[in-house]
């Protein structure tokens, strides 16, 4: 069968919307990024909220051979942006039938677009383009189950597996430190 980007979209919009879950994909799989963008894009126009920034994900092997790609990319939106200073409890909705997971990272605000005819890019090269950054935690959840075991292309078409951002503090001093020297981890109870 033919991959329905607007049928699969709509349908992901509609499990998000009211919770649901979903134990296979909703349809054909998209055979590629550019299909999984696709239905990305038609659930995007569905989804009422505005785009605060992105999640990129790392594609592993042999998957990035297989897709020609290293990352994948899935939208944020303002209403699943919480903003964390240490004084209290946030909540952060995941689907409890789906797929949840939570992720510590650093987040980077741009200072201006790059241009879009660099494609090799260098983390020095990177840095010339990032403004601020901050540590957060990714809140990856799906209605789909188990859907990282689907590859990354159904991971795309679903937002990414996003479903929201905690942003934390900002790392004043990340400009003059190797990056190396730069880690953050996550904790439940105490436990790494």
């Amino acid at each position: 069968m033919k991959f329905d980007a607007k049928g699969v979209a709509t349908e992901f919009v509609r499990a998000r919307r009211t919770a649901g879950s979903f134990v296979d994909y909703p349809g054909t799989q998209p055979p590629d990024l550019d299909s999984a963008y696709r239905c990305q894009d038609e659930a995007i126009a569905l989804w009422d909220d505005a785009i605060a920034g992105w999640k990129v994900g790392w594609i592993t092997e042999p998957f990035s051979e297989k897709y020609g790609a290293q990352r994948l990319v899935g939208p944020i939106f303002k209403g699943g942006l919480r903003r964390a200073n240490g004084s209290g409890v946030i909540e952060a909705p995941v689907f409890a039938r789906g797929f949840a997971a939570i992720e510590a990272e650093f987040v980077f605000q741009l200072a201006k677009d790059a241009p879009a005819n660099v494609t090799e890019w260098t983390a020095e090269t990177a840095r010339r383009f990032v403004k601020t950054m901050f540590i957060g935690i990714e809140i990856a959840s799906s209605p789909l189950q188990n859907t990282n075991d689907f590859g990354p292309a159904v991971v795309a078409s679903d937002f990414g597996n996003n479903a929201g951002l905690l942003l934390g503090g900002e790392v004043v001093d990340w400009q003059s430190r190797s990056l190396e020297s730069l880690h953050c981890e996550t904790r439940i109870d105490g436990a790494v």
